[in-house]
């Protein structure tokens, strides 16, 4: 199967999964109330939290190393068990603490739950990885879909029965649990009794400088979620919480399908850096044009959306949901770059760009808090993802392949110029209308158009670039 076919496949069964739960969280919004939301947003940074603990750096590693056999994997699936299992007492323990912290026993009742979803989402781990190491899209697309559907169908009937805090949690316990249970069965993996440490040295360096990137992005990506739930009480972390949620949907919608068949593929050439950038340019045209027009779509017609989708309750969303929709260009861009670093087996120069963009993200964190204003927060949060496309980008062209960044800027250039002015566009002329379905209409019109008119110019200032590199350098150009 090639990278095509692969992201073809891959993408129709994760947008029918993305559809289910976007269905699903329509309805649910509609059941449960904001402050519940609150509530669990403070649950699942926790969940994230021991997710990355769990899988350091273990899943990519095993994609990578091409070396490892049924009996490494094995050993290394049996160990994963162990994490699995000791994390989840942690998890549980971790419930006392932040029920003081937030001055509400409910999260002791809400971690125990969750604990459960720990232990699967851990010991998905390895099989997980083997499956996308085997290119076995299908089987993992499906099994996306099928786990999304059972999870989505079970939180809703625990809110038709008037459960709010237990429908949010059973779904992220189910969704975990089909997932690994379709994986094991899949994999061929066994447990061993006697426990070899060999194959987990083997991987150690790798898997080390992955997880620390992991584990430093997790905090500077859920900061914000715990400093407003502590600061702004947990209304203004749910109206956050589902702006930033919404914001995600285009993200992972893409991100998702491409980045997680991207690594299986690339490793197989990991030693042809050439060939490796000429692939992530080729993909990053793609994501940064589609980013640019999720971001403007987002920003001009937020009201409408949470409208649509939620309903008048959740209108204190629609300014956050605006300003954090800006950064779906950047979050698209950035969203592939792991992969890359994956391929070429430099995870220490993955790490280092985590570093430098979590330094970043916390310090517009920091800045938006001392406004004291969950719209402040956004602004910054949005700006601290722009700003880090450029220096990723420099980091991973420059230091990671040894190319021209800027001949790789020229790429993306022109779509970054285009938000930029549809924003201005949008702050002259359609800033504090009201919101309206025929004003709905109107605006997606004026973006269609401008976007379609664009890409035309944007491909032929393109082509006549690529025409005067070819001839100024002969023909050896690699950005285009």
């Amino acid at each position: 199967m090639n990278l095509k076919k692969a992201v073809l496949v891959n993408g129709s069964l994760k947008y029918a999964a993305a559809l289910l739960q976007i269905l699903f969280s329509v309805i649910l919004a509609r059941i449960v109330a904001p402050e519940v939301y609150g509530v669990v947003a403070v649950t699942t940074v926790f969940l994230n939290f021991f997710k990355v603990i769990a899988d350091a750096g273990i899943g990519p590693a095993v994609i990578q190393y091409r070396t490892l056999d049924n009996r490494d994997l094995n050993h290394i699936f049996t160990a994963s068990l162990y994490v699995a299992a000791g994390l989840s007492i942690l998890m549980i323990a971790a419930g006392i603490p932040v029920s003081v912290v937030y001055a509400d026993q409910i999260y002791i009742r809400l971690f125990l739950w969750l604990s459960a979803a720990v232990f699967f989402h851990v010991a998905n781990t390895v099989p997980g990885a083997l499956l996308m190491k085997k290119k076995q899209f299908f089987q993992a697309g499906l099994r996306t879909a099928v786990s999304m559907l059972v999870s989505c169908l079970c939180a809703l009937t625990l809110a038709a029965w008037g459960f709010g805090y237990e429908s949010l949690i059973v779904q992220s316990i189910v969704y975990a649990a089909v997932g690994f249970f379709w994986n094991l069965f899949g994999s061929g993996l066994r447990t061993v009794w006697r426990l070899d440490t060999a194959p987990l040295r083997l991987i150690r360096r790798y898997s080390f400088y992955q997880f620390s990137f992991n584990f430093v992005n997790y905090f500077s990506r859920n900061l914000d979620n715990l400093l407003i739930g502590k600061r702004l009480g947990s209304m203004a972390l749910a109206y956050y919480e589902k702006s930033y949620t919404l914001m995600m949907y285009p993200v992972q919608g893409l991100s998702q399908v491409v980045t997680p068949i991207l690594h299986p593929f690339m490793a197989e050439y990991q030693n042809d850096r050439e060939k490796i950038y000429r692939q992530y340019v080729r993909l990053v045209r793609f994501l940064s044009a589609a980013g640019a027009f999720f971001s403007v779509f987002v920003l001009w017609n937020a009201g409408e959306i949470v409208l649509f989708l939620y309903g008048r309750r959740w209108l204190g969303a629609v300014c956050c949901l605006r300003i954090l929709g800006f950064s779906i260009w950047a979050q698209m861009m950035v969203s592939s770059t792991g992969a890359v670093y994956q391929s070429i087996g430099n995870t220490r120069l993955l790490l280092v760009n985590g570093c430098v963009g979590a330094a970043l993200t916390v310090t517009g964190i920091a800045t938006g808090m001392a406004d004291g204003r969950m719209e402040a927060v956004s602004f910054f949060v949005m700006f601290s993802y722009t700003l880090n496309v450029f220096l990723t980008h420099w980091m991973m062209i420059k230091k990671g392949l040894g190319k021209s960044l800027r001949l790789f800027l020229w790429e993306i250039a022109p779509d970054f110029i285009w938000m930029a002015c549809m924003a201005a566009l949008y702050e002259r002329f359609f800033a504090g209308v009201p919101y309206g379905w025929g004003l709905l209409a109107v605006k997606s019109g004026v973006i269609a158009f401008s976007y379609a008119a664009y890409l035309c110019l944007a491909k032929r200032c393109r082509y006549r670039a690529g025409r005067k590199q070819t001839a100024g350098k002969g023909g050896n150009i690699n950005a285009s």
